[in-house]
């Protein structure tokens, strides 16, 4: 836990405004972990994020991690396949993998055509994982270690 920031002082506020980018860049929310096992599940699941928000953060954590990353979603409805994944990722050197990820903020659920897309990346031994900021951190982690 961090301490508390004594607002009155402007070196101590900057210096907060620089952890809280620092933490914003890495895709982390602004708070500490509270369960050193699974942090802040609770945050991301609440769905207090919009959904534009955990995609952008998806994005930096595998952007930081050194992968290559491909943004497929559209803001708007476009003539794109139903169940294409949101980010398609390509490993970092020396971590040779790719990965279909498909960004879902707090409690949501692949649809139907994400769920056939993914049974394809599975049938073909292509990785395929959804979630939100924690879980892309998973995957990265564990692709990495695999790799």
């Amino acid at each position: 836990m961090t301490a508390a920031v004594d607002w009155t002082d402007p070196m101590a506020v900057l210096e907060e405004a620089r952890r809280r980018q620092s933490r914003r860049d890495q895709g982390q929310p602004l708070s500490e972990p509270s369960s050193p096992s699974e942090p802040n599940a609770a945050y991301e699941a609440d769905g207090s994020l919009p959904w534009q928000e955990v995609q952008r953060r998806c994005y930096r954590v595998f952007a930081n991690g050194g992968c290559e990353v491909y943004w497929l979603s559209q803001a708007r409805k476009t003539g794109q396949t139903p169940g294409l994944p949101d980010l398609i990722v390509f490993g970092p050197p020396g971590a040779p993998f790719l990965l279909m990820w498909e960004t879902k903020a707090g409690r949501g659920k692949l649809s139907e055509s994400q769920r056939k897309f993914a049974l394809h990346c599975q049938r073909t031994k292509t990785h395929h994982a959804s979630g939100g900021v924690w879980a892309a951190r998973r995957a990265l982690r564990t692709l990495i270690e695999a790799a």
